[in-house]
């Protein structure tokens, strides 16, 4: 299958999903951590924003480097997740949580959240 055709896939598959609520996504985090559900919220959206795809088809289990990965755009840059993320937060992280928040390698959505929730960004 060729790229073209696989990236088509990979979004209509994620187009025929069905719809997950913002307090389903937040009790799938594997946490026991009980989040802010607007930071949750903020997590989300900023991942639809930068992949183009609608927040209630973003899953806790999706991975960065395997669906996404064929949603991002030619010239996308980390850098773009985490500022995206800072705007809608209203809040700057550190050098090394913007580190931490760009090593998408093998992690899901879910995986990056927490790390997120983890974080004590300045507002």
């Amino acid at each position: 299958m060729s790229f073209w055709s696989e990236k088509r896939a990979v979004k209509d598959d994620l187009r025929s999903r069905m719809q997950m609520s913002l307090e389903q996504f937040a009790d799938n985090l594997n946490s026991d951590q009980k989040y802010s559900l607007f930071k949750v919220e903020m997590c989300r959206l900023t991942i639809s924003q930068i992949y183009q795809i609608n927040p209630e088809m973003v899953y806790p289990s999706d991975c960065f480097y395997g669906n996404f990965a064929y949603l991002q755009k030619s010239n996308f840059d980390l850098l773009e997740l985490i500022f995206t993320l800072e705007d809608n937060l209203g809040c700057v992280f550190s050098d090394d949580d913007n580190d931490r928040l760009s090593d998408l390698k093998s992690i899901t959505v879910a995986d990056w959240v927490n790390r997120v929730m983890s974080m004590n960004p300045i507002a």
